[in-house]
C-alpha cells in the first residue's frame, strides 16, 4: 500500500502544479489584457493632449490676430486725426 499512497501522492502533486499552471496562464492572459487597455487609454491620452495643444496653439493665433485688429482700429483714427491737424495747422484744406 505504500507504493500506491506514494503514487498517489505523487500523482495529486502533479495535478496541484498543472492546476497552479493553468491558473497563471488565465493570469498572464488576464494581466496582457490589461496592458492593452492600459495602452490605449495612454494613446487616447496623448491624443486628447495634442488636440489641446492644437487647440491652444490656434486660440493664440487668433487672439493675435484680434489684438492686430483692435490696435489698428484705434490707431489709424488717431493717425488720420494727426494728420488733419497738422495739415489744418498749415493752412491747407
Amino acid at each position: 500500500m505504500t507504493a500506491e499512497s506514494d503514487l498517489q501522492r505523487a500523482v495529486d502533486r502533479l495535478t496541484k502544479t498543472v492546476e497552479d499552471l493553468r491558473a497563471t496562464l488565465v493570469n498572464k492572459e488576464v494581466y496582457q489584457s490589461d496592458q492593452r487597455g492600459v495602452a490605449a487609454e495612454i494613446r487616447n491620452l496623448k491624443d486628447d493632449v495634442e488636440e489641446m495643444k492644437d487647440g491652444q496653439a490656434r486660440r493664440d493665433t487668433e487672439r493675435n490676430a484680434d489684438r492686430r485688429l483692435l490696435i489698428a482700429a484705434f490707431v489709424s483714427p488717431l493717425l488720420l486725426l494727426v494728420v488733419q491737424l497738422y495739415l489744418a495747422s498749415q493752412g491747407v484744406t
